[in-house]
């Protein structure tokens, strides 16, 4: 990894994704990039409290709210300078040839508000993944990584990644299939394809685990939990294996996202497609990561 990306602003959300970018960066001998934008702070929130301006208030109006007026109205935010903020930051990311954006979300922020259309275009607007990290989460030496894999999209042009977070500390590196269906069965042609997606990962530290869940949110955040997992890795993806709904009352606490208490690396998938029970993925563009994983197979 050669170099990272922080936006950074006053708010202790940043200071606390810049603090924690630059131990990181240290780690895995990178470059260190800080880009300010005012605005990041309002870009990544939770989005069960995130209402557009263009919208009315739901359930009421802002008169008979009394006391939460104030707090209500403060999570607004405007479509047009979000989208405007996630593109520019998305094309100095391009520019630099960053490998890695790290970013500073709400402590509340959800481990599902991921597949937001923000978190979406930004990974695939910068073509390389960004580190989110919580508002009190602080820098600690990794031991285990779980990597969430989506039966729709390969993330092998993204390995050499993933493996620059986890070399310096020797980090375990665990790959999750999960699903609400009876899909776990052998000879299941996604499961296969994962399966091989793991198996040419060059790197020793590392195990497979299926997980067949009603509820997959809650299926992955307890898998969190059982194996004491320092960082999630996800695809964000607005047709995504994982649901996620969202919710339409401030107050609705059923509808709440489950808290991020860890770091969550979000790569930019590629489409994985089957034709006549033979797995395919895009490869192109990615020349170079392919040539780098080649060089950590010589040094494993």
């Amino acid at each position: 990894m050669k170099t990272i990306l922080c936006p950074t602003n006053n708010t202790s959300i940043a200071g606390n994704a810049f603090a924690y970018a630059t131990l990181l960066s240290e780690a895995a001998q990178a470059e260190l990039v800080s880009e300010e934008k005012p605005l990041m702070d309002n870009l990544f929130r939770n989005n069960q409290r995130i209402f557009p301006l263009i919208q009315p208030l739901p359930d009421t109006s802002v008169e008979r709210m009394g006391p939460f007026k104030d707090s209500y109205l403060e999570v607004y935010y405007d479509p047009t300078r979000q989208v405007q903020t996630v593109y520019s930051l998305a094309e100095k990311a391009r520019t630099l040839k960053a490998e890695l954006m790290v970013v500073g979300v709400e402590k509340d922020f959800g481990l599902f508000d991921m597949h937001s259309e923000s978190m979406v275009n930004l990974v695939k607007k910068a073509q390389c993944p960004a580190l989110f990290i919580p508002q009190e989460v602080s820098f600690k030496p990794l031991k285990k990584i779980l990597v969430v894999m989506n039966r729709e999209m390969n993330i092998d042009h993204r390995f050499s990644v993933i493996i620059d977070l986890a070399m310096p500390f020797q980090a375990e590196i665990i790959f999750l299939q999960v699903t609400k269906e009876d899909t776990l069965m052998d000879g299941n042609q996604f499961l296969e394809s994962m399966k091989e997606m793991y198996l040419s990962f060059p790197y020793p530290h590392t195990s497979f685990h299926t997980l067949e869940h009603e509820n997959l949110s809650e299926g992955i955040s307890r898998f969190v939990e059982n194996i004491g997992a320092d960082m999630i890795a996800i695809v964000p993806n607005l047709q995504a294996l994982l649901p996620y709904t969202y919710a339409t009352n401030l107050v609705n606490e059923q509808l709440a996202a489950t808290p991020l208490t860890i770091p969550l690396l979000a790569i930019d998938g590629q489409p994985l497609t089957t034709s006549n029970s033979v797995t395919t993925t895009n490869r192109e563009g990615h020349a170079d990561e392919i040539q780098q994983l080649n060089l950590y197979k010589k040094h494993i």
